[in-house]
């Protein structure tokens, strides 16, 4: 009970039962704890009680019971002086009379100790509910972690962000999957969460619900589509490895819970192994296309783009280069023209100094047309005989 179920009104006398009785796991008594009223409660198994709780048994009390008190939850260990069986026709007699004010918690308790099955299974619900949501806290953190750790980029390095364009262009291309893949996560999980409820709750799995249990994992074993992604998601796995660990299971002989627990955490660990592989395929064939030249589309428009820089860049060296050719020809040719030139003027000079050798100058040659040559030619020996006859008067006259 917790404290502030102390009441000021005046309680009923509580009489003690019998010291030397025995009383049995799951009977309902009413435990007297001192400043409270009796309140009822059911004898749970000692060793089944949650871990603080155990802690607190005492050392120095023989024949205590833990007593689970209603509706709360709450645990008092008790020895045969401080509770009494409480029969049903005695909840019965408490909630019919109408001669005191009958309300609050302890009335609630009667109400649950006259039919607690709808309670027990609740409470256990919501157990396992939060001992479910704690693994899941304590899963996430060491999942977290070691993710932070795997992905904390090197020194130097950063990280290129996405554009508005690749954001949009994947949230389209994970539209259309991601309504089945939430629906078949949720399976999954459910799965995990009742196996919980079951097997791992701060009290251990008792025998009445093993039938619930064989029919969740019938429809586990029924069910052939499974993902390792949903596998990996739901944390089913690590249930079932917990559960194949426990130290006993309640009617294990009958339903064989352990060994088709451990049957469905092969086959899902096949499932993730299979998909690991497969993972591992695809890298690989990736890097093998990449070293033959396959590319991806970003890569090829970028090859694109560097293919046509390179023809840009080839054309403009081409041009230059044409200019340069065209610049040099053109200087050869006015080299050439002033040697040509320089060789004229060489001719020239040379042509005067051998006039000036021969004493006169040399008339250049007027062209003569075909008659004329012809008659020089004939009249020529007529010039040399004048002249050569010349002489000879002149010596006679001497």
């Amino acid at each position: 009970m917790s404290g502030n179920k102390k009441t000021t009104r005046k309680s009923e006398p509580f009489v003690a039962g019998d010291v030397n009785q025995k009383y049995n796991e799951g009977d309902i008594v009413l435990g007297k704890i001192k400043g409270y009223p009796a309140w009822p409660g059911k004898i749970m198994n000692s060793e089944a009680v949650p871990p603080l709780v155990k802690k607190d048994k005492p050392k120095n009390k023989k024949n205590v019971y833990a007593v689970r008190f209603y509706p709360t939850g709450e645990y008092m260990w008790a020895n045969t002086k401080e509770m009494s069986a409480l029969t049903k026709q005695e909840i019965e007699n408490y909630l019919n009379d109408t001669s005191k004010k009958r309300e609050g918690d302890l009335r609630k308790g009667y109400q649950v100790a006259l039919n607690p099955d709808e309670w027990e299974e609740e409470h256990d619900r919501r157990l396992a509910d939060a001992q479910a949501q704690a693994d899941d806290d304590e899963l996430e953190d060491e999942e977290t972690g070691s993710k932070r750790r795997r992905k904390a980029p090197a020194k130097g390095t950063t990280k290129k962000a996405k554009t508005d364009a690749s954001q949009k262009k994947s949230k389209s291309n994970k539209a259309d999957a991601s309504d089945a893949e939430e629906t078949e996560e949720a399976k999954v999980r459910s799965w995990r969460h009742e196996l919980q409820r079951i097997f791992l709750s701060p009290e251990p799995a008792k025998a009445d619900a093993m039938p619930k249990a064989d029919a969740q994992i019938k429809v586990i074993e029924a069910d052939d589509d499974v993902s390792a992604e949903s596998i990996t998601l739901s944390k089913v796995n690590k249930v079932l490895k917990r559960i194949i660990g426990l130290e006993t299971i309640p009617e294990d002989e009958k339903y064989k819970i352990r060994e088709r627990s451990q049957a469905l955490y092969d086959r899902f660990e096949k499932i993730l192994a299979e998909a690991s592989e497969k993972d591992g395929e695809k890298k690989t064939n990736g890097e093998e296309k990449k070293e033959n030249g396959e590319k991806k589309p970003e890569e090829e428009q970028k090859d694109d783009a560097e293919v046509a820089q390179a023809t840009e860049d080839t054309e403009k060296k081409d041009q230059t280069l044409e200019k340069t050719e065209g610049d040099k020809k053109e200087e050869s040719d006015e080299k050439s023209g002033e040697g040509e030139k320089k060789d004229e003027e060489k001719n020239e000079e040379k042509k005067d100094v051998e006039m000036k050798e021969d004493g006169k100058p040399e008339a250049p040659e007027e062209p003569k047309e075909p008659q004329e040559a012809e008659q020089s030619a004939v009249e020529a020996p007529k010039s040399g005989e004048e002249s050569a006859e010349k002489p000879e008067e002149k010596s006679s006259a001497d």
